[in-house]
């Protein structure tokens, strides 16, 4: 993933030790859009369902993948997701804390 492109081996196993490992159920909600970003999360299983509100978003994304490059904020200064996120089928999500990435 290129989120990780820039990272050492030892930076990511730092990072590693501070990821937490959750599920989600199909149709459970995993980001809602208009929330705040965090922790970030790194769909290692599973696919997802991605949607907004005004309908100019509606994609299936399957892992892995970053999820915050597809529900990224709209602004950095503001981070708030723009699109919200369901789990299509059992999703294993990898979170972290920014702060522990950089």
């Amino acid at each position: 993933m290129n989120f990780f492109s820039s990272v050492t081996i030892d930076q990511i196993e730092n990072l590693i030790e501070k990821m937490e490992i959750v599920s989600f159920f199909p149709h459970s909600q995993i980001i809602r859009e208009g929330n705040l970003i965090e922790p970030y999360y790194v769909q290692w299983n599973g696919s997802v369902n991605i949607t907004s509100a005004d309908g100019t978003i509606n994609a299936k994304i399957e892992s892995p993948s970053l999820l915050m490059e597809t529900t990224t904020m709209n602004d950095s200064r503001s981070p708030t997701t723009y699109a919200s996120v369901h789990a299509y089928d059992t999703v294993e999500i990898l979170s972290f804390r920014l702060d522990d990435y950089q």
